[in-house]
């Protein structure tokens, strides 16, 4: 009979990422806040006692980083008393450019931090034996996984000890086009239960999946997902967080633990009214911690010229108050209602004519004259209140 162990299973922590909807001023606190995430994570693995942090790829972004950022991470993984085992992802893979082979990680590499080079299995954690799948190269034929699982196909596992599989992959039930597909980006589902069936793994970590999700139906499976947001939440579901593994003799059971503080939001919305306009920004001035948030909108807006104005006085006030704003350009559309009293009054001579022509087009559905008449109008009426 085994004894309990506790394991922190992560992956995709992808240190160095920018993100291009984000001013260079917010990459920087963005960058900054992976980090952080990590240290949250650490604190979590300390509280909790486990016996080790398994990381299932993509650790970092790529393998050009600034060495500040990889002593950084060092550092603050090598204060935990236990192992933490950081496996290269399609990202990272272990090339000989690798961020691994880099003088800054070498040099400042802690003793508590095993990175493993060649699908194999490790036998350095007491009570553990991890199957190890590293990328060592960022396009392999067969995922390494499978390769280290035959390095152990005719050996049982040893009585008192778990078997844990590390892997870094897609699978088929996230890919539904790809049903049929192998290889090592997308892996069949029913090929990884197989693979805890037929090699006694108590449990299979993942990555490169970022939102946290349990695979298949017997509960051995999971993706962690990343420690801080990567995408938009209509794409990634459930990030931020880490997952706590414990392991029994019969059963495992997993708990979500929040790493993160980031979070990037997607909101579709058509706008047909000033009064539209209006409930876009209360909603907008309702969301929590603006300056950790990224917003894309998908906005279709079928307004007069007055109002359109109006909306992009709004949209300029919306940019000014996230870490992020942008439209989300291709599920979004702006269509001018063909009212020109307000815009008339104002107007005279030959401007007057130019914004009869530009109605003219507006209304057989051209974007650009739409958009002019619109900035037309904002000009006219900012011009009057100076």
């Amino acid at each position: 009979m085994s004894n309990p162990m506790r394991l922190l299973h992560s992956s995709d922590w992808h240190i160095g990422m920018t993100r291009r909807h984000l001013s260079e001023s917010k990459q920087a606190v963005f960058r900054d806040a992976r980090l952080q995430a990590i240290e949250q994570l650490c604190n979590h693995a300390a509280e909790l006692d486990v016996a080790s942090v398994v990381v299932a790829g993509d650790v970092f972004d790529g393998n050009q980083l600034d060495s500040n950022t990889i002593i950084s991470l060092l550092e603050m993984v090598g204060e935990l008393t236990c192992p933490v085992v950081l496996q290269p992802g399609n990202h990272d893979s272990y090339r000989r450019d690798s961020v691994y082979q880099s003088p800054a990680f070498r040099t400042h590499q802690p003793d508590n931090v095993l990175v493993p080079y060649k699908p194999g299995v490790l036998r350095d954690i007491p009570g553990l034996e991890l199957i190890v799948g590293p990328y060592t190269d960022r396009y392999p034929t067969e995922n390494p996984l499978f390769t280290a699982l035959r390095q152990c196909a005719h050996t049982p596992k040893e009585p008192g000890t778990y078997r844990v599989g590390l892997a870094h992959t897609g699978v088929d039930a996230f890919a539904p086009r790809m049903d049929d597909a192998t290889g090592a980006e997308i892996v069949p589902v029913a090929a990884l239960e197989e693979a805890c069936r037929s090699y006694q793994l108590d449990y299979l970590a993942l990555g490169d999946r970022h939102s946290q999700t349990q695979v298949g139906e017997s509960g051995r499976i999971w993706y962690s997902g990343s420690p801080e947001v990567t995408d938009f939440d209509d794409v990634e579901k459930n990030s931020g967080q880490a997952l706590l593994v414990t392991l029994h003799d019969d059963t495992c059971t997993t708990e979500p633990l929040t790493c993160g503080k980031w979070s990037f939001r997607t909101f579709r919305r058509d706008i047909h009214s000033t009064a539209d306009i209006a409930q876009l920004s209360h909603e907008f001035a309702e969301i929590p911690n603006k300056r950790r948030t990224a917003v894309r909108l998908g906005l279709n807006a079928t307004l007069t010229v007055e109002d359109m104005a109006a909306l992009d006085t709004a949209q300029a006030q919306w940019e000014g108050i996230f870490a992020g704003f942008r439209l989300w350009e291709r599920n979004s559309s702006r269509h001018l209602l063909p009212s020109l009293t307000g815009l008339q009054a104002r107007l005279a001579g030959y401007v007057a004519e130019a914004a009869e022509e530009l109605s003219q087009l507006a209304d057989t559905g051209d974007e650009t004259a739409q958009d002019a008449l619109t900035l037309l109008y904002r000009l006219t009426v900012e011009g009057e209140h100076q």
